[in-house]
């Protein structure tokens, strides 16, 4: 299965041996999981995201710096959003609901 383990590592500036002292491996198990000789099971996905500062699905889809965004501060919504929890996440939807709405998101009122 295709990762992007390398990518956002580079991007990061990383090296393996920086990335495996972050998640407490060797660089040959980096190396592993990057080429795709290891599995990137669910706990890897997580040590991973957690050392890179990344959302598990950055790893398996490709980093939010990969999509091909309409300018840069939907590229930065991207990312931000990515990297909120669930809780953050709904806040946010409901929000950006009422504004597309053209309504406050507090109770419907219309905005001004």
């Amino acid at each position: 299965m295709k990762n992007y383990i390398k990518e956002i590592r580079t991007e990061k500036g990383w090296s393996q041996d920086e990335l495996a002292a972050a998640t407490g491996t060797t660089h040959q198990q980096i190396h592993y999981l990057e080429t795709g000789k290891r599995k990137l099971t669910w706990e890897w996905l997580q040590r991973l995201a957690d050392a890179l500062g990344c959302h598990p699905s950055d790893i398996t889809d490709g980093p939010a710096s990969a999509i091909v965004p309409k300018d840069e501060q939907e590229k930065a919504l991207l990312g931000l959003y990515r990297g909120m929890d669930d809780s953050a996440k709904s806040k946010l939807m409901g929000y950006a609901q009422g504004i597309s709405e053209n309504t406050s998101p507090i109770k419907g009122k219309k905005s001004s």
